[in-house]
């Protein structure tokens, strides 16, 4: 009877399980997440016999805190708990659709800076192969009207600048004012503008206008 007490006491001295596991603190609304079960029972010739989860899921549908449990229990009845918290966050937005890759920029080119009076000037849009719509703004003396020995002549009709592709680039030719004066020297904006792919695009130059042509030996009408 003795003998039977005496290990009843040691066996009730033995320590319990140990329940343990670990899991993400910080997961994402509908990550899969991983629970690691690491319990145990550290007495000799027992083990756990039963495990019992609370709150356990293998993903959240929803941002919040939540606590999940383990309770465990060994082949004597004796049993152990342990919680931790899973903070679930809203999931991280989609990364930005990058727009398709454009065509190289286009730039815009003239056959010269410097012009005379009389002279042609050739303005090339480059680089743009599905321009549409093409439109060139010229200064307002480009567009005079004149009396010249051969009669009147509107430069509005002449220098309507309509472009024509050729190998990729658009271009169009139009003239100075064909007098001693007019223009008066200095330097011209001229601005392109289209559309392409659906985006409006402008680009700007100018030319300076000093000199006449050497045909040009008559001045504008009075």
């Amino acid at each position: 009877m003795v003998a039977l007490m005496a290990f009843a006491l040691a066996a009730a001295s033995l320590p319990g399980p140990v329940a343990s596991f670990s899991v993400p603190s910080l997961v994402s609304v509908g990550q899969s997440v991983t629970y690691v079960d690491t319990s145990y029972d550290p007495a000799p010739g027992h083990a756990i016999t039963l495990e019992i989860w609370l709150g356990r899921e293998a993903s959240f549908s929803s941002p919040g805190s939540y606590g999940v449990t383990l309770v465990v229990r060994d082949d004597r009845g004796l049993s152990d708990s342990v919680s931790h918290t899973v903070t679930v966050r809203a999931p991280a937005p989609p990364p930005p659709v990058n727009p398709p890759p454009r065509s190289p920029a286009a730039t815009l080119e003239v056959s010269s800076r410097s012009l005379r009076r009389g002279d042609p000037l050739v303005v090339t849009l480059e680089d743009a192969p599905d321009a549409q719509d093409i439109h060139l703004a010229l200064p307002t003396a480009f567009r005079t009207s004149l009396t010249l020995p051969t009669g009147p002549l509107d430069y509005a009709q002449v220098n309507q600048a309509a472009f024509s592709e050729y190998d990729g680039q658009w271009s169009t030719t139009v003239w100075v004012p064909w007098t001693f004066d007019i223009p008066a020297d200095g330097t011209y904006p001229l601005t392109v503008d289209w559309t392409e792919a659906g985006v409006e695009e402008s680009l700007e130059t100018s030319v300076s206008i000093s000199g006449t042509d050497t045909l040009a030996v008559f001045r504008a009408a009075q």
